[in-house]
């Protein structure tokens, strides 16, 4: 016969056993996959605005069953991004502490700054890495804004002052660079570039110079802003506006009003500088600029020919023959092409 102790602790073991007997009955109850986000990168890690790029993540099964990985779909963190959501299928099994990669392509941000990510979904459960790890993509621009003290200013020693601000997009260091473009005005001895590093989402740079008047025509001058990424460097962007500065007693004269334009976006220039390179038919011939014959050059002012102006050569006479080759030098004694550059 059993003892009482005996018989107590063989009722205790009895439910035990039964309820292990139930669940080994179970199937799948002692094995289940684990899927989890392991690692998460992007690349390039530095683009400028509207620039594509893509975001690579390890999913992991640390399970101890096979389990399937249909859809993954990354969420930014706020609305940086062109899309609300980006859904990659997958459509992999995946073994017990095996892993998958996922690779989300054709990305792009719209909206700058040091942007990050909320989440993402594996099929219908969440996974934060992204978030919990600060996985961020920095989203570069620049613009600029020229303005000046005066919009005409006398011949040879009047004196305006022009200032660029640059407003920086994202982590980036700008450069600001003033250059003229015609009309013999110039900056002295003062440095043409200024630097500002560091420069955080909306903050802005400026900076002036004074601008001394030429004296033969108005002074076209332009301020651009180049920005490079920060820390890294592989992203750029470059904004530029053009002015221009009346002269008010040139001796050579000017066929434009004088009126300031500007014109923005990697570097281009300010357009309207001359006839011969603004674009525009302005003799109403049908052809335009360059592919008008009475152009000569984009630095030509008059896009019509000038019949005042007779030409009159004076040539050298022809050197000796050297590869098959003579020459000989020529120059027009009347000034014709000059004229026809500043408009007269």
């Amino acid at each position: 016969m059993l003892s009482k102790n005996k018989k107590q602790t063989m009722k205790k073991i009895i439910p035990i056993m039964a309820l292990l007997l139930v669940i080994a009955a179970i199937p799948g109850a002692q094995a289940a996959a684990n899927l989890a986000v392991t690692a998460f990168t992007c690349s390039p890690s530095e683009v400028k605005v509207n620039d594509q790029f893509s975001c690579s993540a390890t999913v992991e099964n640390n399970g101890d069953a096979a389990g399937t990985l249909t859809t993954a779909t990354l969420y930014p963190s706020g609305s940086w991004m062109e899309s609300s959501s980006y859904a990659q299928t997958v459509n992999a099994n995946i073994n017990s502490g095996a892993t998958t990669s996922v690779t989300f392509s054709g990305l792009k941000g719209t909206v700058t700054g040091n942007n990050g990510f909320a989440r993402i979904m594996l099929d219908d459960v969440t996974d934060t890495y992204p978030a919990d790890n600060n996985v961020k993509v920095n989203v570069i621009n620049v613009a600029i804004t020229v303005t000046q003290t005066a919009d005409s200013a006398g011949a040879a020693t009047s004196t305006v002052s022009a200032t660029g601000q640059a407003t920086a997009g994202g982590n980036v260091d700008i450069v600001l660079t003033f250059s003229v473009t015609s009309g013999g005005c110039g900056i002295g001895s003062q440095s043409s570039t200024a630097s500002a590093s560091d420069l955080t989402d909306g903050q802005t740079t400026a900076n002036s110079w004074t601008v001394t008047m030429g004296t033969t025509a108005n002074c076209v001058y332009s301020i651009s802003a180049a920005a490079t990424s920060n820390p890294s460097g592989t992203a750029t962007k470059t904004d530029s506006s053009s002015k221009t500065i009346t002269c008010t007693n040139c001796t050579s004269g000017n066929s434009d009003s004088g009126s300031s334009t500007s014109a923005g976006g990697g570097g281009g220039g300010g357009g309207g500088v001359t006839q011969c390179s603004d674009g525009l038919d302005n003799d109403n011939d049908g052809l335009i600029d360059l592919k008008d014959p009475d152009c000569e050059s984009a630095n030509d002012n008059r896009e019509k020919p000038l019949p005042s102006c007779k030409q009159n050569w004076d040539c050298t006479g022809w050197s000796q023959c050297t590869d098959g080759q003579q020459t000989r030098t020529c120059t027009e004694k009347n000034d014709c092409f000059e004229k026809k550059r500043t408009g007269t």
